[in-house]
C-alpha cells in the first residue's frame, strides 16, 4: 500500500503532494507530521492510501 500526503500551505493554492515511504498508518501519521513542521508555510497535511482518507492534521495542533 502506498500512502500519499498532501500538505496544504497558506502560500499556494495548490497542495505539495508527497509519497511516503512509510508501511503502516501510523507510520504515514509520523511521516505526514515531519513534512507538515519541515513545511514553513503548512497550513495542514493529509494522508491517504489510494482513495481512503487516513489522517488529518493542522499545524495549530502540533505538540
Amino acid at each position: 500500500m502506498t500512502f500519499i500526503c498532501f500538505v496544504e500551505s497558506n502560500v499556494s493554492a495548490v497542495p505539495h503532494m508527497e509519497p511516503l515511504t512509510a508501511m503502516t498508518p501510523e507510520e504515514a501519521r509520523d511521516e505526514a507530521l515531519r513534512l507538515l513542521r519541515n513545511h514553513s508555510s503548512g497550513v495542514a497535511a493529509h494522508v491517504y492510501a489510494g482513495d481512503d482518507h487516513v489522517y488529518s492534521v493542522k499545524a495549530g495542533e502540533l505538540a
